[in-house]
């Protein structure tokens, strides 16, 4: 660590910019920076993001009552189907709370540094070869 930042040395992005800067820890410590590694969070995929599901939750609220008739016009059978639709959707969307909790679990821990990096993440630095035997001749 260096001794005026704070900020590791090694396996770490030591150029951060001045909005991380913190005031410094120790005394005589001017400022200090994040030490651990950090990664921008992940925005998740529109349909999943909670955020944008509440707004089509509304939009989908205010929609219902302007399709509906009167309701006296309604039908044993229009109730029956409506009821059916009621619990598939309620069975999908418990479906994708837990979805939801899982992908979170991940990214907290992707947070955290307790998963194993994707090997995608890391770029080789192996030099490739071309045309290696091009220079002989037999």
């Amino acid at each position: 660590l260096d001794s005026q930042t704070g900020v590791a040395q090694s396996n770490c992005y030591i150029w951060m910019e001045k909005r991380h800067r913190r005031p410094g820890q120790a005394a005589g410590q001017m400022y200090t920076y994040p030490a651990r590694c950090w990664r921008k969070k992940r925005r998740l995929h529109p349909p999943l993001d909670p955020q944008l599901r509440l707004c089509e939750l509304r939009l989908e609220a205010e929609l219902a009552p302007k399709r509906e008739g009167p309701p006296g016009e309604a039908t044993a059978l229009e109730a029956l189907l409506r009821s059916d639709n009621l619990l598939e959707k309620k069975n999908n969307i418990a479906k994708e709370e837990e979805t939801l909790l899982e992908i979170q679990r991940v990214l907290e821990a992707e947070e955290n540094g307790d998963s194993f990096h994707d090997e995608d993440e890391f770029e080789l630095d192996t030099p490739k070869r071309k045309n290696k035997n091009r220079g002989k001749v037999s």
